[in-house]
């Protein structure tokens, strides 16, 4: 209980700390001995820095819509430079138990998903979602194994990174 509440509290520490400190601020996770998660503006000794954008507020209900701070007619967004791109479910070899064919598909993007790039998940070579969703649900898929990939596209189209491609069976 206590490690949750102090996850908790770090994390809402890390949040004011990135609503309150300049655009060009390092912020830095520091996990110690005993798994108690802190951040700091200064680097720890095994501590890892964190990647921060410039957010500004929004009065939208969403609340998760990042809006450009940047001028107008400034060209194309450029996309982060992308580390890795991991489908974290399903597992390479699973045997997902569904009567109604359904598989759940999670990616990883590091760092998270630019904001004018697009995720593509395809299923047995074909595409089943195109847009920002890194968390999928397929239904109606038959019986028998399957392939699951994806890849990060550019607003132009261009494929910036792609997953490895993961096999899974669908059975009972």
């Amino acid at each position: 209980m206590t490690y949750v509440r102090t996850t908790i509290i770090s994390a809402g520490i890390f949040t004011a700390a990135l609503a309150i400190s300049p655009a060009s601020a390092d912020i830095f996770k520091h996990v110690d001995e005993n798994g108690n998660v802190s951040y700091s503006d200064q680097p720890a000794h095994g501590s890892e820095r964190i990647e921060t954008r410039n957010h500004r507020s929004s009065s939208r209900a969403s609340g998760d819509e990042e809006l450009d701070g940047g001028a107008e007619g400034e060209g194309k967004a450029e996309s982060p430079d992308y580390k890795s791109l991991q489908i974290l479910t399903p597992r390479e070899g699973k045997v997902v138990d569904s009567e109604t064919g359904a598989v759940q598909v999670i990616m990883l993007p590091t760092p998270s998903l630019g904001k004018s790039d697009s995720l593509v998940i395809e299923v047995d070579g074909r595409q089943v979602s195109k847009g920002r969703d890194v968390n999928l649900s397929i239904q109606n898929l038959p019986k028998g194994k399957h392939s699951v990939s994806s890849r990060i596209e550019n607003s132009e189209g261009e494929v910036i990174i792609e997953s490895a491609s993961i096999n899974f069976t669908i059975g009972q």
